[in-house]
């Protein structure tokens, strides 16, 4: 085997294989992150969604209770 194949060879495999998006998309803990990323994200949202419909709810109970409707 001649010896600058194999340096070719791998020299060219550490260059693709370190792209950032190849490590982040191709690797286990580049999927892991990615997947921890998204999770955290989500829960954002739920807790955004979350807290604002509770802060609408007590909001009318508060202000129905300020002003009852006379039936």
């Amino acid at each position: 085997m001649h010896p600058h194949a194999s340096w070719h060879h791998s020299k060219r495999r550490c260059t693709v294989e370190n792209t950032p998006f190849e490590t982040l998309f191709m690797s286990d803990i580049g999927l892991l992150s990615l997947f921890t990323i998204g999770f955290i994200i989500a829960m954002a949202v739920f807790i955004g969604v979350y807290v604002r419909r509770a802060i609408r709810r007590d909001t009318l109970a508060h202000q129905q209770d300020e002003h009852p409707e006379h039936s």
